[in-house]
């Protein structure tokens, strides 16, 4: 084999989740639903065979504190998550924690695609999130991101639906989940999404999915793992 000969490295598509575990996500067993959610997710995530893109996933979540449950690793290397639910809801230094690994270039190398950050929330945030937010969205690199939110609860038109409408640049891009079942569906829209993206020749490119023709989750559907 000839030494010049070089194999292309798939470029790697960031992957950040921003999770809410305030105490409010105890209500109907929600925190464990979304963890199961999640891990069914990140266990499909590791099975995407793609010449084009890898995954790699970080996790902050955000309740009693705000903590980064997986710094951006190749989603290989992401264990699996088992959220409990306390605290209130501290989504403004949530975001400033996200945006601080976005802006640091180390953590992004120049062989990246555009990030996907997805947000799930049930509740108003209680700090300072305005700021936060306007930084996030209309500054340095996190503005380029591609934002979707999931709301758990909170229909539109209400406070909490609001802030998550502005995270994710319209309301149209913002999940309401009223049950397990909805909360099952729009990870697996999240999947799609992303696989779509790793398996597409330009995957900057956002996929315009109709979130409606994504499967209903039944009763007896082993993703969802009570």
């Amino acid at each position: 084999m000839s030494e010049n000969f070089v194999y292309d490295v798939p470029k790697t598509l960031p992957v950040i989740l921003l999770l809410d575990n305030s105490g409010s996500m105890a209500s109907g067993g929600n925190i464990n639903v979304l963890n199961n959610a999640v891990n069914t997710m990140l266990k499909s995530f590791r099975e995407l065979d793609s010449v084009i893109a890898t995954i790699s996933v970080s996790i902050i979540s955000f309740g009693s504190n705000v903590k980064m449950i997986s710094k951006l690793l190749p989603v290989e290397e992401v264990a699996d998550i088992n959220l409990t639910a306390s605290g209130s809801t501290p989504y403004g230094e949530a975001l400033r924690m996200a945006k601080d690994m976005i802006e640091a270039k180390d953590n992004f190398p120049s062989r990246s695609y555009r990030p996907a950050i997805i947000t799930v929330s049930d509740g108003m945030p209680n700090d300072d999130w305005q700021s936060a937010l306007e930084a996030f969205k209309n500054t340095g690199r996190s503005s380029k991101c591609h934002c979707m939110a999931m709301s758990i609860g909170a229909g539109d038109g209400t406070p909490a639906f609001d802030v998550l409408s502005k995270f994710a640049g319209g309301a149209e891009n913002v999940f309401f989940a009223n049950n397990a079942k909805d909360i099952h569906k729009f990870f697996k829209f999240i999947t799609t999404t992303i696989k779509t993206r790793t398996q597409s020749s330009n995957p900057n490119l956002i996929p315009v999915l109709d979130f409606a023709s994504i499967p209903e989750v039944s009763d007896d559907d082993e993703d969802i793992l009570y």
